[in-house]
């Protein structure tokens, strides 16, 4: 029994076109002249193939292409798999049918919805064929790519849909027969991707359909049990929240912007209108609001807006709504809204969420490295610490232990709170105490008259950076242990004591290590701020970032100086390898802004390397023992070896860099090996 018309105009699909080979001919006559002319023969295909046919031909759809794109790395597609509900869904069920599809002489894929092929299971042979067609993971199947398929099409419709051999209008995919049906969401209306079932031509049948069929709805229903789960947590997350507000109007609302829950004072606001708010949309309730409330959600951090609500006979309502998402395991479930009017708002100031207060975030944080993400995945663990433990980081000047800071904060609880920053370096040892703890009036000559807090009180409730934290005197530091030990605090010149509410984030050189062995910087102190001790890396040891942040930088600055663009040459990126950057990057930042302001051509040259760099290079090619043999050969064999060494031995990124061929590296390295 067919259970709804979608599926009736399919199966009818399989019988209006016979899969007998002399009644293919007709079909694949059409798909020949309709390549050639863009003309349809008076025996056409059935309405949706005649109308994707057009679509591509007008798009521009090579008919000949061999094989569609691949867009996703094998890392894109696991973090889509795991994160995301339509991959949690759908992985379980289809690894569940591996037996069953692996002697069918078919394959079933998972897409998303915009058409990336996610996962796969089926008959080995079928998907060695298929790969060569990119009909994989990592492929990109959506109709205005490749033309009609059965992921691409099934998108396109929203509904299930069949296309059968010649009615695929890029020819290397009609030896096939694809079903595909749609995946929806919980609610049934945002499409989420697409399951497929692919085999031969001659396999095409009802059945098949079917399968497609009862697989997608399956999967949809495991999403509605995720769902489920989803917003019991965040329910059971909210009701701890919402003991903060409970004099206030609170509306509960899911990440897709549907309210799950209110409280009795949203009555106050929305009168009649109020019975029947569990399952609308935010957009429905208050138009308008629900861009900057989603971003609020998923960027994880509170905001506030000042709007006016109607009310029922037409009078309008200044108030102000409260954003405050709620997150499980850094993911973002939902948010809720407290509603006030004006007045409460200034009268539960203490309870406001301020903006974040940080210039960055993990996100404006460059390169691509193992060593540079470890550094990161750590940096984010310290900023989902529940126990909120000191974090000191370590590292060379211009590393970016500032930017670490800043992100920490930024992916904290208290991301919402101010971020207070202290270079305990800059300041005068005499004046670092009234720094940090603020003083009285009368504490001391050229003290202000109504005295002054101190950076610990000024970052209540947020964070404090103290940066370079071992330039700090013996005496202080006696004094800063204390604070630590009993989180709180005298200004100077006062005996009155406050209780402090700070995160403590600390910055080092490496010269940190023989200060402790010297007595200069004492070894409780150290363990104190350095609950979690996070290393980062110079850029030296950061692989090919190097070459990534230069390219990057010199984009950017191009850009602002609205001059053309400036591109590395092999043999400069190759000296720029093997540099040692002591500056790190903000050296190399630098460096960059130097190019964009004197280059005058376009490709930036060894020649253009500043001088020290340029020593450097000469100095280890000299302690090789190769400059002066006025061996190319060996040079270049040095500058590959190296080269390879700062990619941890990735001979494609390595070839990316010096721009040459992978052969040719396997080929010196090979000759290198033999006369060694």
């Amino acid at each position: 029994m067919v259970s709804n018309p979608h599926q009736a105009s399919v199966l009818h699909s399989l019988d209006t076109l016979d899969i007998k080979k002399n009644h293919l001919n007709p079909a694949r006559e059409a798909w020949e002249h309709f390549v050639k002319t863009g003309e349809f023969l008076q025996r056409s295909p059935r309405a949706v193939i005649c109308q994707s046919w057009m679509k591509s031909w007008e798009q521009g759809i090579n008919p000949h292409q061999e094989r569609a794109t691949t867009v996703l790395t094998l890392e894109e597609i696991e973090s889509k798999l795991r994160g995301e509900q339509l991959g949690q869904a759908s992985v379980p069920l289809m690894q569940n049918l591996v037996r069953t599809f692996a002697g069918s002489k078919h394959v079933m894929v998972l897409a998303n919805s915009e058409g990336h092929i996610l996962h796969s299971v089926g008959h080995r042979e079928i998907q060695y064929h298929l790969d060569k067609i990119n009909f994989m993971p990592g492929g990109h199947w959506a109709a205005d790519e490749v033309g009609p398929n059965g992921v691409g099409t099934p998108l396109q419709l929203g509904k299930p849909e069949a296309i059968l051999g010649p009615e695929h209008f890029c020819q290397a995919w009609q030896p096939w027969v694809c079903y595909g049906a749609p995946i929806f969401d919980a609610n049934g209306e945002k499409l989420l991707g697409v399951i497929d079932i692919t085999g031969p031509i001659e396999k095409a049948s009802h059945e098949t359909m079917l399968l497609t069929i009862s697989v997608a709805q399956s999967i949809q229903q495991s999403i509605v049990v995720l769902n489920y789960h989803r917003r019991e947590k965040l329910r059971a997350l909210a009701r701890d929240v919402s003991k903060r507000w409970q004099s206030d109007a609170l509306m509960l609302i899911d990440e897709d912007g549907y309210i799950l829950d209110y409280n009795a004072s949203i009555n106050r606001y929305f009168d009649d209108r109020a019975q029947g708010l569990i399952g609308m949309p935010l957009t429905t309730l208050l138009p308008g609001i629900w861009e900057l409330v989603h971003t609020r959600i998923f960027k994880k951090s509170y905001g506030q807006i000042d709007i006016d609500i109607r009310n029922d006979i037409g009078i309008n309502r200044p108030v102000q709504i409260h954003i405050e998402p709620i997150v499980s395991d850094g993911e973002p479930l939902g948010a809720i809204l407290i509603i006030t009017g004006n007045t409460a708002a200034k009268k539960n100031q203490p309870e406001q969420k301020p903006e974040p207060r940080t210039k960055y975030t993990f996100d404006n944080i460059l390169g691509s490295s193992d060593t540079l993400r470890k550094t990161i995945t750590l940096a984010r663990a310290a900023a989902l610490d529940p126990l909120e433990n000191n974090v000191l980081l370590v590292g060379e000047t211009g590393t970016g232990k500032e930017l670490i800071a800043h992100s920490i904060h930024a992916e904290s609880s208290r991301s919402s709170g101010p971020f207070v920053t202290v270079n305990c370096g800059a300041i005068p040892h005499e004046l670092i105490e009234s720094e940090l703890f603020g003083y009285v009036a009368g504490a001391f000559t050229g003290a202000r008259r109504e005295g002054k807090p101190g950076k610990f009180e000024s970052a209540q409730g947020g964070t404090l950076f103290l940066d370079e934290i071992d330039s700090l005197d013996i005496g202080m530091q006696a004094k800063f242990l204390r604070v630590l030990d009993q989180n709180e605090i005298n200004r100077l010149g006062s005996n009155q004591v406050t209780p402090i509410n700070v995160r403590i984030i600390s910055a080092a050189g490496r010269d940190v290590y023989p200060g402790i062995e010297e007595g200069k910087f004492r070894l409780d102190l150290y363990h104190r701020l350095g609950v979690i001790e996070i290393p980062i890396p110079p850029l030296r040891q950061r692989d090919g970032d190097v070459i990534e942040l230069a390219n990057i930088f010199l984009e950017k600055e191009c850009r602002f100086a609205n001059r053309p663009p400036l591109k590395l040459s092999k043999e400069t990126r190759a000296i720029m390898l093997s540099y040692n950057w002591p500056g790190n990057v903000r050296e190399l930042y630098n460096l960059c802004l130097r190019w964009v302001l004197t280059v005058n051509q376009n490709c930036i040259g060894p020649d253009c390397l500043q001088d020290k760099i340029r020593f450097y290079q000469n100095k280890e090619l000299l302690t090789l023992g190769l400059v002066g043999k006025k061996d190319l050969q060996a040079i270049n064999d040095e500058l590959i070896t190296r080269t390879l060494e700062s990619t941890g031995g990735n001979v494609s990124k390595a070839a990316e860099i010096l721009g040459i061929n992978r052969a040719t590296i396997y080929r010196r390295m090979k000759n290198r090996r033999q006369h060694d």
